[in-house]
């Protein structure tokens, strides 16, 4: 590896292009994979865990999710009450309906996406995107201000910059929910989720 570094940067040399940069483009892929391998190494972890354990740590991912979701809606009515007007509350509670329900859909339009197969790169990459949604939505809705004396648009345009701040992390929370419910089997019956491939299979739906 060393001897084909050095042919690397030489060659680079050679053609006029910069060492520094062919050796950093090199440690930025070695790293890349370094990741990437580190990641299935995790998941692979995950799956030769027993059954107990692993729906144990399942559970445990969604009450996380749910809770933080929750925590979220509260923390946000507080912040609307008062960068805005106390009965804002209804709002958020609002939006957090809107986004959780338009999370869900998403997955539920678009199976051929979220497969079986991949539900826990799913649910890891959906849970990251919701801590880092979470972290910008709060610091966005802390950074607004909504006085009562300006013109209609700018108030229309206020608002565009609410919602936006506050819908995506229960997006996201929606997306995580309803994969946990409708694509694992430790989720509970699929008869009582309502999967459709349940449904299809009871006597008399065909």
């Amino acid at each position: 590896m060393t001897g084909m570094g050095s042919c690397a940067i030489t060659a680079a040399t050679r053609w006029g292009l910069d060492p520094t940069a062919v050796r950093s483009e090199r440690c930025q892929t070695a790293t890349m994979a370094a990741v990437k391998s580190e990641y299935t190494t995790i998941l692979a972890g995950i799956r030769q865990l027993p059954d107990s354990r692993t729906k144990i740590l399942f559970l445990t991912g969604v009450f996380i999710v749910c809770m933080c979701s929750l925590m979220l809606q509260i923390m946000e009515t507080r912040l609307l009450s008062v960068i805005a007007w106390y009965y804002m509350a209804f709002f958020a509670i609002s939006m957090a309906m809107f986004g959780m329900t338009a999370g869900s859909l998403i997955v539920y339009f678009r199976p051929q996406l979220f497969t079986r197969e991949r539900l826990d790169e799913h649910l890891a990459w959906i849970a990251a995107a919701l801590a880092i949604s979470v972290v910008l939505s709060t610091a966005s809705l802390v950074s607004s201000v909504v006085p009562s004396t300006v013109t209609s648009v700018v108030m229309v345009l206020l608002w565009l910059k609410l919602i936006v701040s506050i819908l995506p992390p229960y997006v996201f929370a929606g997306m995580a929910v309803s994969l946990a419910l409708t694509r694992s089997p430790k989720g509970g019956d699929r008869n009582q989720r309502g999967d459709g491939d349940a449904v299809s299979n009871q006597p008399g739906s065909r």
